[in-house]
């Protein structure tokens, strides 16, 4: 599904896939994270994984290969589009939607559970403990917008 993301500079982006909603997934003891079914169809092939923040925290960031794509393809600032370029990490998707977090992008230690955020453009990958923690006032803000909606 086609959409449109809106970077804060006021530039728009076409991207081919929408990365909505959040899940709790362990990991193997081998470290291999399996995507959701939820999201199985945004990747085939291999995705892109970067560092980056989630608020305070640090955070992996996971994107179809045809997201990445897209975004280099339209960034319009070279300074811009040279750090996405020197940060953005090709990984391979095995054949059962499996993926390794480079060592060094982590943020995740052994089996602790992590949370699958989605971010329009990209997966957010923190642990279970820091995702409830941000997430704890949602609920409210949903509440409160929908209210409003008329």
């Amino acid at each position: 599904m086609e959409s449109f993301l809106t970077h804060l500079s006021g530039q728009d982006f076409l991207l081919p896939e929408m990365l909505l909603g959040s899940l709790e997934v362990k990991p193997e003891t081998s470290g291999r994270l399996a995507l959701p079914a939820l999201w199985k169809p945004s990747f085939s092939g291999s995705a892109f994984v970067m560092a980056g923040r989630l608020g305070q925290h640090s955070c992996a960031m996971l994107f179809p290969e045809g997201n990445m794509k897209a975004i280099l393809a339209q960034v319009s600032d070279w300074e811009i589009k040279g750090v996405l370029e020197r940060s953005a990490n090709q990984i391979s998707i095995d054949a059962q939607y499996r993926i390794v977090i480079p060592e060094g992008i982590r943020t995740h230690s052994g089996d602790q559970t992590v949370s699958l955020m989605g971010a329009s453009s990209h997966l957010k990958i923190v642990t279970a403990d820091v995702a409830r923690e941000i997430t704890a006032g949602d609920k409210d803000v949903v509440s409160q917008f929908f209210s409003e909606v008329r």
